[in-house]
């Protein structure tokens, strides 16, 4: 899941780039911005929805299952979903005004606002505990983080969630990225390839991704991130503090319709796992792995972790990404939470 909003003061060159321009995705998308309230004698208010990466379980079932049972529909609401390929893509394009609520990770609003921008988390995503594993090729000889020293990381990119993620856990070891080990940015979608054919000795990967890398017999787990640092807050829902002003009524009926469908997910285990399998593009086999491990710990009403809230940013200076540590006011409200579905 890669955020690219901000860049390392370690890495200079590597600032994030736009995949697909603002201008382009507003085209694309219409004009952004939902009406002035939800549904009241007939009306239908549309909302663009933002979702970082569509591979992740947590952000992209909750979302489906709304839509697939008519529980935005239900609450007056016509929500359009637009992928994005990481965190800068969907903020910018918030900041823009072409999206609306942002399905992203505990990450992106406070190093956001430590850049400057304005946006704040406003309920979960999900789930807190982060979901990463650290993957190693067999042949590389890690088996502890400390073992990380002098080897290859695959990231997505610099500036990515895995980035931050394998900065961390070099950091937990005594160890430094750029200096004791290396981060190799091979994108998303080549980090599997690159990791058994041995051009990188270790990756972090979501579960979607981990399960067939695993089943090869070709990789081991090293830890998994929420052992590394269990407070975190793994994913979020994120708006502009003027879009949640003034949109108050609408925000409410989403969140209604969100948790209404984690609560119905987790009811309903044979659904579940055939949603999965069709919102997730993958087998029946995979789906129940993922529906089995992930579903039971999504949040029903949207509560956060606060001190997985503050964890993020606390890192930010820490790991070199930012220089300073954004208050948990200029990121996080509470106003919405917690969400009654029943």
């Amino acid at each position: 899941m890669a955020l690219g909003w901000w860049r390392s003061t370690r890495h200079p060159h590597s600032v994030a780039r736009i995949l697909a321009p603002v201008a382009a995705i507003a085209l694309l998308m219409g004009c952004g911005g939902a009406a002035s309230s939800a549904n009241h004698g007939g009306t239908i208010t549309h909302v663009n929805f933002g979702l970082n990466v569509p591979t992740d379980f947590d952000l992209v079932l909750p979302q489906y299952v709304a839509r697939d049972r008519g529980f935005f529909r239900q609450e007056g609401l016509d929500v359009k979903t637009v992928s994005f390929q990481g965190g800068a893509d969907a903020i910018k394009a918030m900041l823009a005004g072409s999206i609306d609520i942002d399905g992203a990770t505990g990450l992106d609003a406070p190093a956001a606002v430590a850049k400057g921008a304005q946006v704040e988390e406003f309920a979960s995503g999900g789930v807190s505990k982060s979901t990463f594993r650290l993957l190693a090729n067999n042949r590389s000889g890690i088996n502890s983080l400390a073992d990380l020293k002098g080897k290859k990381i695959g990231i997505t990119r610099f500036g990515s969630l895995t980035d931050f993620v394998a900065r961390l856990e070099g950091h937990a070891a005594g160890l430094e990225a750029g200096k004791d080990f290396t981060e190799v940015p091979v994108g998303a979608s080549a980090a599997q390839t690159a990791l058994l054919s041995g051009e990188i000795d270790a990756t972090n990967a979501n579960p979607v991704d981990a399960f067939p890398l695993l089943d090869t017999g070709k990789v081991h787990v090293v830890t998994d991130f929420s052992k590394v640092d269990p407070n975190t807050q793994f994913t979020a829902l994120v708006a502009t503090p003027t879009y949640l002003q003034q949109h108050g009524a609408v925000v409410r009926a989403f969140l209604r319709a969100y948790f209404r469908a984690i609560d119905y997910l987790k009811k309903h285990r044979d659904y579940g796992i055939k949603a999965t399998a069709t919102a997730l593009h993958v087998d029946t086999a995979l789906a129940t792995r993922l529906y089995d491990f992930l579903a039971h710990d999504m949040s029903t009403d949207g509560r956060m972790n606060l001190t997985g809230v503050k964890t993020y940013a606390q890192y930010l200076p820490v790991l070199g990404i930012a220089d300073n540590v954004p208050s948990l006011d200029r990121y996080y409200t509470s106003k919405f939470i917690p969400v009654k579905i029943g």
